[in-house]
């Protein structure tokens, strides 16, 4: 059930790529949408978004519960430090961004739902809402800076995100092709060692 030298778990397999897949969905989505203004996918970016988010929190639960896999080999220093470096730069951004994304929506005064349900109403405006009622209705209101600041985050984590998934992915290519130690392959389940 637990991850070895030789073999990774089920579960560390599929929540990796759940997420690799749902990243690779979102992201060129989001920025389709930033791109040519199409924000009619919104309701579906912000619903995936909102799983995805779910997903890294059970993912981060099952990391630091399981460990982090040992390497399958012995690698230099550099290489440890930059693996290391990347795979929290990878943790980082992927919470930052679905977490600023949502927290971004709800501060313009969006609703947040996941695929048509509401898990969070709108919140009311400060101009529509006096204040003593905000405080009765114990709800955060709008916040137009809050939310142009968290756009930016949002924004900013993506791009980290395609550099750190870049040196990912260039990682897993070099133990693969060059040094061939079976760490892509224990990513997609087989036992190695």
């Amino acid at each position: 059930m637990y991850d070895s030298k030789q073999k990774l778990s089920p579960v560390t397999v599929a929540l990796h790529w759940i997420v690799a897949a749902m990243v690779l969905f979102l992201w060129p989505l989001g920025y389709f949408m930033a791109t040519v203004r199409a924000y009619n996918f919104w309701p579906l970016h912000q619903s995936t978004g909102t799983v995805l988010f779910v997903v890294i929190l059970i993912r981060l639960f099952w990391r630091f519960k399981n460990g982090w896999p040992q390497p399958v080999s012995v690698y230099s220093r550099f290489e440890q430090v930059l693996a290391r470096t990347v795979h929290w730069t990878l943790v980082v951004a992927l919470v930052a961004m679905p977490l600023s994304g949502l927290v971004s929506g709800y501060m313009g005064g969006y609703d947040i739902t996941v695929f048509g349900w509401t898990l969070i109403p709108d919140v009311p405006n400060h101009a529509i809402v006096p204040a003593d009622a905000i405080h009765k209705l114990k709800v955060i209101p709008r916040n137009n800076a809050m939310h142009d600041f968290l756009q930016q985050v949002h924004i900013f984590f993506a791009w980290v995100l395609v550099g750190a998934v870049a040196l990912h992915v260039a990682g897993a290519l070099k133990h693969h092709l060059i040094d061939k130690d079976g760490t892509l392959r224990r990513m997609l389940g087989a036992k190695v060692g």
